[in-house]
């Protein structure tokens, strides 16, 4: 299991690119870059909120741990 920092960290030194990416048969990210970057603004404004809207934030931390596992496990 990932934490933010480390997969902030290797998509900083191997940028996601702009080409679509089949996660999964139903989940296709139309541009990498921008859910990367969206996704990591969102989690990073979450460090000051409480648990209950950090909890809320959580299916964009693990879609995001997700696409980090399958570009690294490739």
């Amino acid at each position: 299991m990932a934490d933010m920092k480390e997969i902030e960290a290797y998509f900083k030194a191997n940028p996601p690119g702009e080409k679509p990416f089949k996660m999964d048969r139903a989940t296709v990210i139309i541009n990498p870059r921008a859910f990367v970057d969206s996704n990591l603004f969102l989690l990073k404004a979450a460090a000051g909120k409480t648990n209950d809207e950090k909890r809320a934030l959580k299916p964009y931390f693990d879609r995001l741990e997700k696409f980090y596992n399958l570009k690294t496990n490739n």
